[in-house]
């Protein structure tokens, strides 16, 4: 008991990212080996990994709609309620509301699942070289399948970010990847299809998502309010229209996310085949680690920043912001181009069948770090409560996406399709972004807009050498901190002092 009360604890900013960041470290290290095994296990058949990738789109596609971005809004509302004491009426009142939404819209997704197989998992390819349809049917309906049950495990993690309870968010997270390891490997060893790997995937989300509404429950019978927040009596129509109204908004945002990130695939797909596609949806897998390693630090700088936020505290809130995301964003554009330099040593790794995919890897990387570097962005629209002006800024990166995509396949074939989703998310959702800043008047420093301009750097890779982006910004970063530039002396006291919390937090 004791041990499961240390999970339950709320944790600080330090804390939690001496917890939370380690674990999703863990995490996604556990993904890049079950990324290779899988590539290993699917290396005579990569079209069947490329109809796992394109499950895995549809589930991601889907599982924002199906609660109506509940999963999102949990995070910005459970601190507004836990702080004035509503939290155990907000609770009862969402464990109805979201497994409702996710049923009723669910099922109108498996009813539609014909056409969605049809408009994204179909090939334009002569049918000899792709899969039976009735296959890909069952892919689709499997997806959706998956998209339901993780739309609701995305609704109890929310919540508990909310509530800051990052031990027990990091616990369930590395063990669903953990368990999701093992079975999928065993699996794809007796039936190396897209198909058992989508099972494996919903098997593994199922037990999760049950281990976790218990642990929830725990979690919200132990809240307490906030010291030095408002007291509030907001009426159970006020709260549920105020999860409805921000939820859409971040369901926007997340669907516009997850299709910016599908277009490309898509585009693949449909004209170069699902082994083609195999390809890609393992470099896009490949290139994701950095960024889902800053989302994890996002997501603490998000709900502490909220909580400060909602104290009143609202300066110190985007101060605290700036120096986190500049700390995290140089970080991850480090890693990023020790990745790429690196590509031709890593690349023996994989099997022979998926190496040509290192063609794909500067595109891909550039935007995933167009993402990272974008994100201040989307938590000053959440602080705002405007969601909707991080769903324009993916919106127009789709779009600025498939534009080039289909401009660029021709030429480049799934090369310029990877390239086609970094320049087009880094200029489209970048001139979104920066027009709101400008609009609502944030007042940024000048190095936070460099180093959000930073992921150009790595489109040196389409006619330089591998090394050339990595070169180019450690030059850029080493100008940057002996002059001062990139972090005031007040910021360095703040990262250092965290530092050393966190040294000590470790030990």
């Amino acid at each position: 008991m004791a041990a499961l009360s240390r999970v339950l604890d709320v944790s600080s900013m330090t804390d939690a990212l001496g917890v939370y960041v380690p674990a999703m470290i863990a995490q996604k290290a556990v993904g890049l080996g079950r990324l290779v095994l899988l590539a290993y296990l699917m290396s005579r058949v990569p079209h069947q990994y490329g109809a796992w990738g394109l499950g895995l789109m549809v589930a991601t596609l889907a599982a924002p709609v199906l609660t109506l971005g509940a999963g999102q809004g949990l995070r910005r509302y459970v601190s507004h309620y836990e702080a004035r004491g509503q939290l155990a009426a907000f609770f009862k009142q969402v464990r109805w509301y979201v497994p409702a939404a996710c049923v009723v819209t669910g099922c109108v997704a498996l009813a539609c699942s014909g056409f969605i197989t049809r408009g994204v998992i179909v090939s334009r390819v002569p049918a000899a070289t792709d899969l039976p349809y009735r296959q890909q049917l069952a892919v689709c309906m499997v997806a959706l399948a998956n998209a339901m049950v993780l739309s609701l495990h995305q609704g109890v993690v929310g919540f508990m970010v909310g509530m800051r309870a990052y031990r027990l968010v990091s616990v369930v997270e590395v063990f669903f990847s953990v368990l999701f390891t093992a079975l999928a490997a065993g699996a794809a060893a007796v039936w190396p299809t897209g198909l058992a790997v989508l099972w494996a995937h919903l098997g593994a989300l199922l037990v999760t998502l049950v281990l976790g509404v218990w642990a929830l429950g725990v979690l919200v019978g132990r809240a307490r309010p906030l010291d030095g927040a408002p007291p509030a009596h907001d009426g159970a129509g006020l709260r549920l229209r105020r999860l409805v109204r921000f939820g859409l908004g971040a369901m926007t945002a997340a669907l516009c996310l997850a299709a910016a990130q599908s277009v490309s695939l898509t585009i693949v797909n449909r004209f170069h085949g699902k082994a083609a596609a195999g390809v890609y949806a393992l470099f896009a897998q490949l290139s994701q680690p950095m960024y889902f390693m800053a989302c994890a630090a996002w997501t603490v700088l998000l709900t502490h920043s909220a909580a400060r936020w909602e104290r009143g505290d609202r300066q110190g809130a985007v101060s605290r912001l700036q120096t986190g995301y500049k700390a995290v964003a140089a970080a991850s554009m480090t890693l990023a181009v020790v990745l790429l330099a690196a590509a031709p040593l890593w690349l023996q790794l994989l099997p022979a069948s998926f190496r040509s995919g290192g063609a794909l890897l500067g595109g891909l990387l550039m935007f995933f770090q167009s993402l990272t570097h974008l994100a201040v962005v989307n938590i000053v629209a959440r602080l705002h409560e405007r969601p909707a002006a991080a769903a324009a800024s993916m919106g127009v990166g789709a779009v600025a996406n498939a534009v080039l995509a289909w401009w660029w396949l021709g030429a480049a074939g799934p090369a310029g399709a990877a390239w086609a989703a970094g320049v087009g998310m880094y200029l489209g959702a970048g001139a979104v972004a920066v027009g709101y800043l400008l609009i609502t008047r944030t007042r940024l420093q000048v190095s936070t807009w460099l180093v959000m301009a930073a992921p150009a750097l790595l489109a040196l890779a389409v006619r330089w050498p591998l090394w050339a982006p990595a070169a180019a910004w450690a030059v850029v970063l080493a100008v940057s901190l002996a002059t001062g530039r990139l972090f005031s002396a007040e910021e360095k006291h703040i990262l250092v002092g965290g530092l050393r919390r966190l040294v000590r937090f470790r030990r």
